[in-house]
């Protein structure tokens, strides 16, 4: 018996780390070197297996790699008396089978492994990663926090226990846990992902940006730290940082078409319209399988830019074959282009239209509102700021421009009432000066009427 765990200190499945959205989270890896490492046992430190269990094992730990089903058919043949097996074949038998995942009859093994002998640090570690494996955090938990009690001392435990915490919506626990791993291997990126995004999940922006950093350190070529660090830039007001971070990651062999999209909508946003036009334009030559997307990104553009010849040319296209689902973004795009050119009455029918088929879109409406009131039909303008107000993305905006049409017909307690309901919304020391205007003018409007 002199060894037969060894090899078999983990059992599990290998997992890369995926990075994903800011929302999303990569479950670190289980490694098949790990797996590999649990059929020898540890001296003095783990339980031994009988003779016989011994002698069929020495023959057959040699065929574990090459041949496992073979090797699990011959020490299923022990299985066969009526002996009860040791808690260190048992271990051996149920690592083998989570190997060959087959995890019920894992499960039963290492857990009457741990449950006959409960110092079995091993046995409680693939025990753990059994229900990790399969998604089980909350069962998985208490595994690796046992095998850690026991003596465990292994970053990756100590990483697996993080994530499983983390999973399982203790954040601060998992906190603890992900510091432990990445204080033991700062080499690891998945310690400080997961450290990473309990900070997020804190609002803890200054230590996320920090450990972005190092995750870009540790892979400089990886594009989505760098996403990750412009969101977490953008978040914290300092947008022309956010800018230069995805220029880089545009840069990135591994970027794609997206990323390139990203930084020109990000430019667009910033004001940067040339910046932005430049890089829809080169979207257009080098992906063209991101279709309608970055191309409707592309118009709105040019709208805005005064390019009104070439968003005009861009939307036949889009109209002649907007992409599935687009057809509604492509009109609100129109609809805009008809504003931009002047042609206000085919733009009150285009956001019109819009407003038909859906009647609680908030743009549309405020669109619709404002394009009424600037032809001057204050009565249709009213009817659809009204709407507009209902919506909470737009209740403000739609509040202040109901204002703006009661004070053209110089109703100034209208405008007044309106104005005070966007300060509740909103404090903004703006909309109070007016307020502060719009109330001499019905207080001077009040004092000639009383003297008539």
């Amino acid at each position: 018996m002199r060894h037969l765990l060894q090899c078999f200190a983990c059992l599990g499945i290998l997992g890369s780390l995926c990075a994903g959205p800011l929302a999303q989270k990569a479950k670190p890896a289980v490694g098949t070197t790990v797996i590999n490492s649990s059929y020898n046992l540890l001296r003095n430190r783990e339980p031994e297996m009988t003779a016989d269990e011994h002698a069929l094992y020495t023959q057959v730990v040699q065929m574990i790699p090459l041949q496992p089903e073979f090797a699990l058919q011959l020490l299923e043949s022990l299985v066969a008396d009526d002996k009860p097996e040791s808690p260190a074949f048992e271990f051996v038998l149920g690592s083998l089978y989570l190997e060959r995942q087959r995890y019920e009859d894992a499960a039963k093994r290492l857990r009457s492994a741990t449950e006959r002998f409960p110092e079995f640090v091993r046995a409680w570690l693939n025990l753990g990663i059994l229900h990790y494996t399969r998604g089980h955090f909350r069962e998985a938990e208490p595994c690796f926090a046992r095998a850690l009690a026991l003596g465990d001392r292994a970053a990756r435990t100590y990483g697996w226990l993080g994530y499983c915490l983390e999973s399982t919506g203790r954040g601060r626990l998992a906190e603890a846990a992900y510091e432990q791993a990445y204080l033991l291997d700062r080499s690891n990126v998945d310690w400080a992902a997961g450290l990473m995004r309990v900070a997020l999940e804190a609002g803890e922006w200054r230590k996320a940006e920090l450990l972005l950093e190092e995750m870009i350190r540790l892979q400089p070529a990886v594009v989505q730290p760098w996403l990750l660090l412009a969101s977490v830039q953008q978040h914290q007001g300092r947008a022309i940082e956010a800018l230069a971070t995805l220029e880089t990651a545009a840069r990135l062999e591994g970027a794609g078409g997206d990323v390139r999209l990203q930084l020109a909508r990000a430019q667009a946003a910033a004001g940067l319209r040339s910046e932005a036009l430049e890089n829809y334009a080169e979207l257009r030559r080098t992906h063209p399988a991101l279709g309608a997307e970055h191309s409707l990104a592309f118009a709105r553009s040019l709208v805005a830019a005064g390019r009104l010849d070439e968003a005009g040319g861009l939307l036949e296209e889009l109209e002649r074959n907007p992409g599935e689902g687009r057809a509604d973004v492509v009109a609100r795009v129109r609809a805009m282009w008809l504003e931009a050119t002047g042609r206000r009455n085919e733009a009150v029918v285009a956001w019109d239209k819009l407003v038909q088929r859906h009647p609680l879109d908030g743009e549309a409406l405020l669109q619709l509102g404002r394009l009424q009131r600037r032809a001057g039909r204050p009565g249709l303008a009213a009817l659809a700021l009204e709407r507009a107000m209902r919506i909470e993305t737009v209740q403000l905006e739609a509040t202040i421009e109901q204002a703006n049409l009661a004070l053209d017909q110089h109703d100034f307690a209208a405008c007044a009432g309106h104005l005070r309901a966007a300060l509740a919304l909103q404090p903004s020391p703006v909309l109070q000066a007016q307020l502060d205007r719009v109330t001499l003018l019905l207080e001077s409007h009040e004092n000639t009427a009383s003297k008539h």
